[in-house]
Order: C-alpha cells, then structure tokens, then sequence
C-alpha cells in the first residue's frame, strides 16, 4: 500500500518521496507475483483498441 501511495503521487507529478529500500521491496514483491501468475494464460480485453 505504501508504494502504491508513493508511486501513485509520482505518476501525478509530485515527488518520489521513497527510498531506495521501498524500491528494492517493490521490486521483489513485482518478482514474486509475476512469478505466481507466469502459468496463467493470458486473456485479452476486445473492448478497447490497441495502441502501438
């Protein structure tokens, strides 16, 4: 939740208020969950178009 607030008011253009230790946790947690839905199979949404 703390690096969800903090990359929320980044993305909004205010400061990255974190540290390097919230980016390395950020880092693991987005490892691990990728890690957890790697056999997953992928669906895509039809109802919006697709930008390239």
């Amino acid at each position: 939740m703390r690096m969800n607030s903090l990359r929320n008011e980044a993305a909004h253009e205010g400061n990255f208020r974190g540290s390097y230790q919230d980016v390395a946790a950020y880092a693991d947690f987005v490892k691990r969950w990728l890690g957890s839905t790697e056999n997953a199979q992928i669906q895509v949404s039809r109802s919006f178009p697709v930008c390239s």
